[in-house]
């Protein structure tokens, strides 16, 4: 059964709480527990009359911040492809946090149709207004990285768990761990 463009999950917005925040096009959020903020990876996949864009059509992508604690409930923007300065399409993200409390946002980002990367961002202040992200680097496997929706990050590694596999129909634990330690 074909799923209709208006159920699609990348056409909805996140609304929250009352006054209403919105996030167009979210793809996926994760909570940083500790610092009270959720992470929300957001790609407009709708014009206006509420068609789906084709990929070369959609603009850009952003990662916000949702602040948890405040009241009223706050959002901000930290990146957006502009301030990356290449094509950013996020889709799945995932924070890990060291031992010390260092913080890694790792987000799945569709830069064309078959280029898809792993960008990773430190996770720089301790409060919402505070808060930032800060590019260390760009992961792309053009063997592992097929179709990939979404990504665990690891101590030292990043697993992603694509929607297809180029040899077989492997489980999503036995994708590639791709190296990406805190230390760089």
């Amino acid at each position: 059964m074909p799923l209709k463009q208006d159920l699609a999950a990348s056409t909805m917005r996140l609304i929250v709480r009352d006054p209403p925040i919105e996030v167009p096009g979210p793809e996926d959020i994760v909570i940083d527990h500790a610092a009270g903020i959720a992470f929300v990876a957001s790609q407009l996949r709708v014009s206006a009359p509420g068609k789906l864009l084709a990929a070369k059509d959609m603009p850009g992508g952003s990662i916000f911040a949702l602040d948890l604690i405040g009241e009223p409930l706050a959002k901000r923007m930290l990146v957006d492809q502009a301030s990356l300065g290449v094509p950013f399409h996020p889709h799945g993200c995932s924070l890990f946090t060291d031992k010390s409390g260092e913080r890694r946002l790792m987000v799945i980002s569709h830069r064309a149709e078959a280029d898809h990367v792993v960008e990773i961002f430190d996770v720089v202040g301790e409060a919402f207004d505070t808060v930032g992200l800060r590019h260390v680097r760009t992961i792309g496997d053009t063997e592992h990285l097929i179709s990939p929706n979404d990504l665990v990050a690891l101590d030292g590694g990043v697993s992603p768990n694509p929607r297809f596999f180029r040899h077989g129909n492997l489980p999503s634990y036995s994708a590639a761990r791709m190296p990406c330690s805190m230390s760089t």
